[in-house]
């Protein structure tokens, strides 16, 4: 395809050329001018062509560039002397086109070189950047001298060193947290088990710790589930339904909600969507966690200290679920607890509107 485009290049010129040339000069002028383009026009595109394709052997840009102006400035060159043979042209005026194409051959490997100077210099910023994060650095790349591709290519960059930097604190976060969540059951399991294993203690006190097992137990087992789904969750297996969302939002509010407050679920038609809403009256979210409580493992506020069980995967889940179905989740402003709305295009025949919901309570 490339060196179809060259050729229609080439032979669209040479036409363009001979048809002027034809009505100036004549006929026979014009043939020859169609003839030489052609001929030498091909020729430099097939050397070009040539080149291109074994590029990697040439080096650097500034080779490159300059071998591209020695073949444009070569054919100017040829085309010059074979004019002169078959067109009768004066050797004065040959000789003062090869001066005047030498010229520009010069002028324009000079202004090649300090194009390709340029580049180059973006190049090998760019290229000691990435060789730092590589190696550990997390620094953005300088701005690039120009708003071409390569200023382009370093924001591509940035971008991604910035998401890599994210990650890695996120990775990190992680670990931490799971260090965490596993090692406190984990510590109570031993302690417990190795009182009853014992018989240090009696047959009611023996009882409450087995309860006390299980309820760690559960705890492993959700955070194990909750690992899962996050393992899901990257993996972009999102299968859920709707349901899962409004399950993880009311038993989130539940966890922050108090014995004598409050939850209540509504829903309501706006425009074509259908926006769902549970509310609480708990102790809400900070203005800081804001921004975050949709990401895997956040837990904000005293929740930072991990003092209840739970990976703070809930919301990340629901929005990820919201998402897959076209809808978006966000929270609401409010005073005192939280609100958290999702909305959705409801399927077709699905009821458009519904009315507020009694408020559930909120359990322990």
């Amino acid at each position: 395809m490339s060196a179809l485009r060259s050729t229609l290049l080439v032979v669209a010129t040479a036409t363009v050329a001979a048809l002027v040339t034809g009505a100036v000069y004549g006929a026979r002028d014009g043939a020859l001018t169609w003839l030489l383009l052609v001929a030498l026009g091909g020729g430099a595109l097939a050397v070009a062509h040539l080149v291109a394709a074994r590029r990697r052997r040439l080096g650097s840009l500034r080779r490159q560039f300059a071998l591209a102006v020695a073949i444009a400035v070569g054919q100017v060159l040829v085309f010059a002397f074979v004019a002169a043979e078959l067109m009768f042209v004066s050797a004065h005026d040959v000789f003062f086109v090869v001066v005047i194409a030498a010229l520009a051959g010069i002028v324009a490997v000079r202004a090649a070189a300090l194009f390709a100077g340029g580049v180059m210099d973006d190049i090998e910023r760019l290229r000691g950047t990435l060789v730092a994060v590589g190696e550990g650095s997390r620094e953005p790349a300088a701005a690039a001298g120009g708003d071409d591709e390569l200023a382009d290519l370093t924001r591509a960059a940035n971008a991604a060193i910035a998401k890599l930097g994210a990650a890695e604190e996120a990775r990190s976060g992680l670990i931490a947290a799971v260090s965490h969540d596993l090692r406190t059951p984990i510590t109570s399991l031993r302690l417990l088990a190795e009182a009853v294993d014992d018989d240090i203690v009696d047959g009611e006190t023996r009882a409450r710790y087995l309860s006390g097992m299980r309820t760690h137990i559960d705890a492993l087992s959700a955070l194990i589930d909750d690992l899962f789904e996050f393992s899901r969750l990257e993996a972009g297996d999102i299968a859920w339904t709707l349901q899962r969302v409004l399950f993880n939002l009311i038993q989130n509010a539940i966890r922050h909600t108090p014995a004598d407050g409050s939850i209540t679920v509504s829903a309501e038609a706006a425009d074509d969507r259908l926006e769902i809403e549970v509310a609480d009256t708990g102790d809400g979210i900070p203005a800081p966690d804001l921004e975050r409580v949709f990401d895997p493992f956040f837990r904000g506020g005293t929740e930072a200290a991990r003092t209840r069980n739970g990976a703070g995967l809930g919301l990340a889940i629901s929005r990820a679920i919201v998402e897959a179905h076209g809808g978006r989740i966000w929270v609401e402003d409010a005073a005192p607890g939280a609100r958290v709305r999702f909305s959705l295009r409801p399927a077709p025949g699905a009821v458009a509107a519904a009315a507020p919901a009694a408020p559930l309570p909120p359990g322990p």
